[in-house]
């Protein structure tokens, strides 16, 4: 399970390429508009610090793509949401609660620094002292919302 973890951290950082090198499609003509997204996010009812992951269930949207941010202390805001169908995705540490989490900023601020704070929330989340993560089939987690301009999130995830 830690090894499906690391593969999945592993390319956020790709994805985090992807997202700013079709960040400048905004203005054409039937491309669609990206929203904010902020919420919650508990394992077994404690916050969690980490990374969620927004996948796009709609492949054929134009200007669609998916997008990552921060969890810290159980809040996230993640700006360049594609509405639409998405399957949000948690993964963090499960000793990753409180504020000794996965650093950068709550909020999706930078999207020009955002591959070096994945890398370094990779490297935190690796550095845990527990090894094991949160599943991502865990109950709650990977779940398909359906996004619109100001969705606010509760993710409740469960232990297995």
């Amino acid at each position: 399970m830690k090894t499906r973890m690391v593969r999945l951290l592993a390319t956020l950082p790709a994805l985090a390429l992807v997202l700013i090198l079709t960040s400048g499609c905004g203005g054409e003509a039937g491309v669609v508009k990206k929203v904010t997204v902020t919420g919650t996010v508990t394992y077994d009812g404690q916050p969690v610090d980490g990374v969620i992951m927004f996948t796009l269930g709609e492949a054929s949207l134009k200007g669609g793509s998916n997008t990552t941010g921060f969890v810290k202390s159980g809040k996230f805001s993640v700006a360049g949401v594609t509405p639409g169908k998405n399957t949000v995705t948690v993964a963090a540490s499960e000793g990753s609660s409180g504020a000794a989490g996965a650093p950068g900023a709550s909020a999706y601020e930078s999207r020009g620094k955002m591959p070096t704070d994945m890398i370094k929330a990779k490297e935190e989340m690796q550095k845990k002292k527990s090894s094991e993560q949160i599943p991502s089939d865990a109950p709650g987690n990977s779940q398909l919302f359906d996004i619109k301009d100001g969705t606010t999130l509760d993710i409740k995830i469960l232990k297995k």
